[in-house]
């Protein structure tokens, strides 16, 4: 009894050692490439592990698809696609660096079928079939929205036309954008922006710096020559021009705002649709990612202070307390359809050709933390619990040899 229960210890533990050699070998998850700043600002791909994978280096990359492919730049004119594996290949036509700009880009049809081809100099419309939908090129173009006119440039001044391809208010703006399908305009002169209506009439005097779009809800941000706020369709002042700088209302009814606090330095935070500061004027102007809004991520957005980042909620609060690396979005490698907030060292760490210190991690939409770059070191403990359980059982083995040897030593 003694001895078959030596014989299945033994056998356990050679199964449980070839059990943890192979289960570290074996990927947790498909591997996760992150785009990185070096110390000169050239960008390059580490791992979960934190080695480089990719040294590159590129004047910019972007996070791998759903078909693992990476968008970098070699230069401002060479554009290439790389695999996970570092296979370069170039990027079709249609995307490359030279005509990312969506004003180069053809518009889809509109609501009656109808197609803006926007070319440098030369705009036209057609139909989805590719028959022209009226004569005539203009230097420049708006879309349409709905049946109101659309803008167009022609000699350097901007009018309107209709459906048709009439001219229904003269070339006489240095700036202007499409009816909206409430049939106000924004306009420009001499550098400042108002608004008209589908007659022409003017319902604000161009004196606005910058005027953005009307949101759903009939606001609009104006930047006057020193502060901004919101006002509606009729140009009355919704919210108080009390801000330095601010930001259209995104899909969850919040708005981003700059504000000077004392006399040099300016804060930024979150205002709702009634001008209330839902999240308070405080985190400051100067962190390297405050171009992400909410809508980037509905429910959680990466601030920055220094070389430290965490992520706040809609009310404010702190879901992932601010920490060492900048957070990025990604896509999740076994799900692209979902993006995740991804740490990684910001530019001014330097990173050597092998391995770096720094640990990347990755949050959810909540701020859950759902990978670590820890998690290699429970790889690396599964490893070597398998090696020395492999040691043990040679020990065992030699042991018992060696036992054996020595009783036929003694019985003779």
């Amino acid at each position: 009894m003694k001895r078959a229960l030596t014989i299945i210890m033994r056998h356990l533990l050679l199964w449980i050692a070839v059990v943890c050699v192979s289960l570290s070998l074996l990927p947790v998850r498909p591997g996760i490439l992150l785009p990185v700043h070096r110390q000169d600002q050239q960008m390059i791909f580490i791992n979960d592990s934190g080695a480089v994978v990719h040294p590159g280096p590129w004047l910019y990359a972007g996070s791998f698809d759903d078909k693992g492919m990476s968008h970098v730049t070699i230069s401002k004119k060479n554009c290439y696609q790389i695999d996970r594996t570092g296979k370069a290949s170039e990027c079709p036509g249609h995307i490359q660096y030279s005509q990312m700009h969506p004003d180069h880009l053809p518009l889809g049809p509109d609501s009656q079928g109808m197609i803006l081809l926007r070319n440098p100099g030369n705009n036209r419309w057609v139909f989805e079939n590719q028959q022209p939908a009226f004569p005539g090129t203009w230097e420049a173009a708006h879309p349409f929205q709905g049946n109101q006119a659309a803008a167009v440039c022609k000699n350097g001044y901007w009018g309107f036309i209709d459906r048709t391809g009439k001219e229904v208010l003269p070339f006489v703006w240095d700036e202007a954008f499409s009816f909206d399908e409430a049939g106000v305009a924004r306009v420009c002169r001499n550098g400042k922006w108002g608004l008209i209506n589908a007659a022409g009439n003017r319902i604000v005097r161009p004196h606005y710096r910058e005027l953005s779009e009307f949101d759903a809800q009939g606001l609009a941000a104006a930047t006057s020559v020193s502060s901004a706020g919101f006002i509606n369709r009729r140009g009355e002042i919704v919210i108080p021009l009390r801000y330095e700088t601010v930001q259209p209302f995104d899909a969850g009814g919040l708005a981003k705002v700059v504000k000077i606090t004392d006399w040099t330095n300016r804060h930024v935070g979150w205002i709702d649709r009634n001008g209330n500061e839902v999240i308070q004027c405080r985190f400051p102007t100067d962190a390297g990612s405050w171009f992400y809004s909410f809508a980037k991520h509905p429910k959680v957005l990466a601030v920055q202070d220094g070389h430290r980042s965490g992520l706040i909620d809609r009310k404010g609060n702190w879901v992932v307390p601010l920490a060492d690396g900048d957070l990025r979005l990604i896509k999740d490698p076994m799900a692209p359809e979902r993006e995740w907030y991804a740490r990684i060292p910001p530019p001014n760490y330097g990173l050597s050709e092998a391995r770096i210190s720094f640990q990347p991690g990755c949050y959810d939409e909540q701020g859950r933390l759902i990978w670590s770059g820890s998690q290699i070191t429970w790889r690396k403990l599964i490893r070597y619990t398998g090696f020395i359980l492999f040691g043990c059982w040679l020990l065992v083995l030699v042991t018992r040899k060696y036992f054996r040897n020595a009783q036929r030593i003694v019985k003779a």
